[in-house]
């Protein structure tokens, strides 16, 4: 019990958060409260649907060329967070506090993006250097792109690969085959520090004619 309710209280800084990003890029982000009734670590699949729908508002703004509030703050949440939280029993520590905050706030927008080494030619020449075209998808006739969502870790490493839009026979699975062969990265940064980046890759699935 001492888990779930360290996780609500992780969930109510989270949706705060949220919601000052929102308010602060002109997004409208309707915050629900939490009816979630699992073991709480701070995320649920609606507190993910939120977060999704925020990084892609704030991807839009990006291509339009304006810029993400997102850095800066995060100094005043902490703060905020930090005095709200001592009045309760079974407070979170500040670290880690901080460190949930990284990994929602930072794993959006860094100030400094993850970089695989050699720059983004060199990736995609690891990618079509390694992609393996299933015979399946040959048979069919299938071509398209698979969208994988992974992280980059603060060390670098690529991990927890997931297929967000996929085009099947095989192609996914290959996909993440191949995600899961890559080096390590060059982490993202705020603020100097290295933090935990969400990333989505497209891995291209094109027959020769």
């Amino acid at each position: 019990m001492i888990i779930m309710a360290r996780g609500k209280q992780t969930c109510k800084i989270l949706k705060e958060i949220r919601k000052q990003i929102a308010a602060e890029n002109d997004i409208k982000l309707v915050i629900e409260e939490c009816t979630y009734q699992g073991d709480c670590l701070g995320t649920c699949p609606k507190c993910e649907a939120e977060v999704r729908y925020l990084e892609r508002e704030l991807e839009k703004r990006q291509r339009m060329g304006k810029a993400a509030m997102v850095a800066g703050l995060s100094v005043g949440l902490l703060a905020s967070s930090q005095v709200a939280l001592a009045q309760q029993p079974d407070s979170l520590r500040m670290d880690t506090i901080e460190e949930v905050v990284e990994q929602e706030l930072f794993g959006m927008i860094p100030e400094t993006m993850p970089s695989f080494r050699g720059g983004e030619q060199k990736l995609f020449e690891f990618i079509g250097k390694n992609v393996v075209y299933p015979q399946e998808a040959i048979d069919a006739g299938i071509e398209g792109k698979v969208f994988v969502e992974f992280y980059i870790e603060k060390d670098g490493t690529v991990c927890d690969a997931k297929v967000l839009r996929g085009i099947g026979y095989g192609c996914d699975e290959e996909a993440l085959r191949v995600i899961g062969l890559m080096p390590k990265w060059s982490p993202g940064k705020q603020r100097g520090k290295a933090v935990r980046v969400r990333y989505t890759l497209p891995v291209n699935f094109k027959l020769s004619k």
